[in-house]
């Protein structure tokens, strides 16, 4: 798919989703692809709009109580992240995207 930096969130309070993310950062790491921030957010959350700042921002380090990035975009650097991985519910992409159009920012997006 090309994607060469991605950004991550998931979902913090589903218990099955941690075994989930451990492999993905895992195999992201195994091919050689460095993720620049994984943000665990909750279901139940009002709006994305931080964690879409901080997926934005992610040259100012871990944020959102995920695992430390294994690279990071400098300030400034168009394109990176280049896709935002998610594993969230139905309710909470619809959230994610809607912080995503008003932060007028569109990277690619991988989910399920």
């Amino acid at each position: 798919l090309g994607v060469k930096h991605p950004a991550v969130v998931v979902l913090a309070d589903v218990p099955w989703v941690h075994p989930v993310e451990a492999n993905l950062l895992n195999r992201l790491a195994a091919d050689g692809i460095g993720y620049t921030d994984v943000e665990e957010v909750s279901a139940t959350q009002a709006n994305y709009t931080g964690t879409v700042f901080n997926l934005q921002h992610s040259h100012h380090g871990p944020s959102g109580g995920g695992a430390q990035p294994s690279q990071s975009c400098s300030p400034g650097q168009a394109g990176c992240p280049d896709y935002v991985i998610a594993a969230l519910d139905p309710f909470s992409y619809h959230r994610l995207f809607d912080a995503m159009e008003a932060a007028n920012w569109y990277p690619g997006v991988l989910g399920r």
